[in-house]
């Protein structure tokens, strides 16, 4: 009882002393602390007036840059295209737009034109001077969109990050050929215009089945860009090369050419497979291969690796390859030790890629001795 008693007591005056503090003048002081934070805040807000978001129409016509940072040009996608419009048609469409350098329609086929009813793809590239001319120009074609055969066509920004055919590398690819041009007539034309180009050519989806267009190519993209232009306006098999025949294709190397080639297209059957180990067999500079299998069902898999010991010898044996097999696509690859060890640390389990699979001179020998 006493307890309780005592704790009543200090209850009832703990009220009391906080009655008597809130209404002391103690806590003015802290009244004006916090009329002068509110001052200063108040202050804050007045000077820097708070940031709209940018309107949908304003985020649409800032354009952006496509690509990586060392893209020159800005470029504009256009879609919507009928799938039979051609080259010429496309580009007058568009050619009137001031600051445009060039225009771009995306072919099923890459940069091969009118093959086999060969059609677009529905879709394709303006690239102007500047960023700004692509922007003015992005706003006049929404204001008043241009329609080819009757269809309205979209515009919008180009955001992709890949490599475009206007963008320079060290492949030229040479389109609209005669289908029924010979080799010896391009080689004769690239000897006296561009003669220091290390590779031709003739582009097949399959044996014997030439698509019309020959993929030259150079050590550097310098070279690339000077044989373009003095391949320019000079003709060939009949054929005026204008500048829609003459794209940039894709490289065969991303730093710089190696002593490793890369076969996408080779035999899958063992038969087939054992007549090209025989091919192999016949260079002395091909040090090393292997003809890759499916680790589970032990079949070719139709893509082969290379090691030429040298730069120089994988050079020949690209220009070979290109020559007497133009329906494989070969490129270069990181040295066959550096390949086998990025194989090996990506792969966990399974078949070991090591040196050891890779048929060497001497083994190549002997088995050949041995057949």
């Amino acid at each position: 009882m006493l307890w309780a008693a005592s704790f009543r007591r200090c209850g009832a005056r703990t009220v009391i002393m906080g009655r008597r503090l809130a209404g002391n003048s103690m806590s003015q002081p802290l009244q004006n602390i916090s009329l002068q934070r509110n001052m200063i805040l108040s202050a804050i807000a007045k000077s820097e007036p708070p940031k709209l978001p940018p309107s949908q129409q304003d985020s649409d016509d800032r354009l952006e840059l496509t690509g990586t940072s060392g893209r020159k040009r800005a470029s504009l996608h256009i879609s919507n295209i009928p799938f039979d419009t051609k080259d010429e048609e496309f580009k007058q469409a568009f050619w009137d737009l001031p600051g445009i350098v060039s225009t771009e329609l995306v072919f099923n086929s890459g940069t091969m034109r009118d093959y086999k009813h060969t059609t677009n793809r529905g879709f394709g590239f303006l690239h102007f001077e500047s960023e700004f001319a692509a922007a003015a120009a992005m706003k006049h074609l929404r204001a008043a969109p241009v329609r080819i055969q009757g269809f309205e066509t979209e515009v919008k920004p180009n955001k992709s990050k890949s490599l475009s055919r206007n963008d320079a590398s060290h492949v030229l690819h040479i389109s609209g050929l005669p289908l029924d041009i010979q080799y010896l007539e391009v080689l004769d034309l690239l000897k006296e215009r561009c003669p220091y180009f290390k590779s031709l050519r003739f582009m097949a989806g399959e044996p014997n089945n030439f698509l019309g267009v020959a993929a030259v190519a150079f050590e550097d993209t310098v070279s690339a860009e000077r044989a373009k232009e003095r391949l320019h306006e000079a003709t060939l098999g009949g054929l005026l090369l204008r500048e829609h025949n003459l794209a940039f294709g894709r490289p065969l190397y991303e730093d710089q050419p190696t002593n490793a080639l890369m076969l996408l297209g080779t035999p899958t059957s063992p038969d087939a497979a054992y007549d090209f180990r025989r091919v192999l067999d016949t260079f002395d500079c091909v040090q090393r291969y292997k003809l890759i299998k499916d680790r589970r069902t032990n079949e070719f898999k139709g893509y082969t690796v290379v090691n030429c010991g040298t730069v120089d010898s994988a050079w020949m044996m690209l220009e070979w390859f290109n020559r007497e097999y133009p329906h494989y696509r070969v490129a270069f690859i990181t040295s066959s030790y550096e390949y086998e060890q990025e194989r090996k640390t990506k792969r966990s389990g399974g078949e070991n890629w090591g040196r050891g699979n890779l048929r060497s001179r001497p083994q190549r020998d002997y088995g050949r001795d041995a057949d």
